[in-house]
């Protein structure tokens, strides 16, 4: 989460029982053995934090983006909201395992084209991006990103984003550089504790329709957890029709016209949450931050850190879009760093690359006072 969660976070989860059904196996399917280079950030900075990777190809499969959430500087409380950054590497080995190069801002968008989402003056009230998730579906890209009303509020909407390849100027971009923004769903919930703070979706099919089809976070008074998600495919400008949520009787329900709506939705996967959906050739796989059961022990102690289990480890386990069956919750285990992490929200955001078996993560400064004091690293799986 962002660090503008982290507040709302903290008074949540003490009114929550931790008595959550959350049943992790206890052996691992996944081990971190090699890498731990930052591929995006400074490790130890105290003036510049990044979480949130999101990982793509470019279309012609020369490049691979990083969409990335942070700051470049946190030292300015007035001008201190999360933004979204484009990286780009090239999709060698080398490449992919080494730091990524700064493209643009994505977020807010300084290029005029979308009004309402042009960077602000330094005045409170500033509007604050998190969480992107990005996949592509034929010569298009597709971001959803949550957005807060200001720097100083949980974040309550969901966004969506359109790219495809473009002139501007005379220079020819590829999709992924330059996009067009309208809001998809926000949960109008009676409730002020009902939050809805993500959502990560993919390309599939379900019943011989076109669906852009994933989780979405969803934040009530007694749980944290995953839901379900579904936007129709459509040859409009913004490439969808419908959206339905999956509410808490089981069923499929969409929302308002305006992207609103007010009924509850179901969670399928209790205390996962920060997901990315990955298909990995033969299957589509969730993978999330867990919360669960307090260790007993920590590979690094880190006094006066909070420790409730809470977004401290990565878990993983399949999905069936059409009939949202769930595999065995699986875990991922390290010989690089503490897993599960030694405080709450110290391994966040999994971002898991299937060529290659590489997870791009956000991780911690071990015990450092500056709990925002994140960069994004590789490592390799096995």
């Amino acid at each position: 989460m962002t660090r503008h969660r982290t507040k709302y976070r903290k008074a949540q989860i003490t009114a929550l029982s931790f008595a959550l059904a959350f049943a992790v196996n206890t052996f691992a399917d996944k081990n971190e053995v090699t890498g731990g280079q930052t591929i995006v950030g400074t490790p130890s900075s105290t003036t510049s934090t990044y979480y949130a990777p999101t990982f793509t190809y470019s279309t012609d499969g020369a490049s691979a983006y990083l969409y990335v959430q942070g700051q470049d500087d946190t030292t300015d409380f007035w001008c201190s909201v999360d933004e979204i950054y484009m990286y780009q590497t090239p999709n060698t080995w080398t490449g992919l395992t080494s730091p990524y190069q700064r493209v643009r801002t994505i977020l807010p968008d300084p290029s005029g084209d979308n009004p309402g989402y042009e960077p602000q003056p330094c005045v409170v009230g500033n509007p604050s991006y998190g969480g992107p998730a990005v996949f592509r579906s034929g010569d298009a890209f597709y971001m959803t990103v949550s957005r807060s009303a200001d720097a100083a509020t949980d974040f309550s909407e969901i966004h969506w984003g359109v790219s495809t390849a473009t002139t501007r100027n005379g220079v020819s971009y590829p999709a992924g550089h330059y996009w067009k923004w309208n809001r998809l769903v926000k949960w109008t919930s009676a409730d002020t504790r009902n939050k809805l703070t993500a959502v990560a979706l993919t390309e599939t099919t379900i019943n011989g329709q076109k669906y852009y089809f994933g989780t979405l976070e969803v934040w009530t008074a007694l749980q944290i957890g995953l839901g379900a998600i579904r936007v129709h495919a459509a040859t409009n400008a913004r490439g969808y029709d419908t959206v339905e949520v999956l509410n808490a009787s089981g069923s499929w329900q969409a929302v308002n016209s305006d992207g609103t709506f007010s009924f509850t939705p179901k969670i399928i996967w209790n205390a996962a949450i920060e997901a990315q959906l990955v298909f990995d050739g033969s299957s589509f796989n969730i993978w999330a931050s867990g919360i669960g059961a307090v260790p007993t022990n920590y590979c690094v102690e880190c006094p006066g850190k909070q420790r409730t289990g809470f977004a401290d480890r990565f878990v993983y386990r399949t999905i069936v879009p059409s009939t949202l069956a769930l595999g065995t919750i699986q875990n991922v285990n390290s010989t690089l760093r503490c897993m599960p992490g030694p405080y709450d929200n110290s391994r966040i955001f999994p971002a898991y690359v299937a060529a290659g078996s590489l997870l791009y993560s956000s991780t911690d400064s071990n015990c450092s006072i500056n709990h925002d004091s994140q960069s994004i690293i590789v490592t390799g799986l096995q």
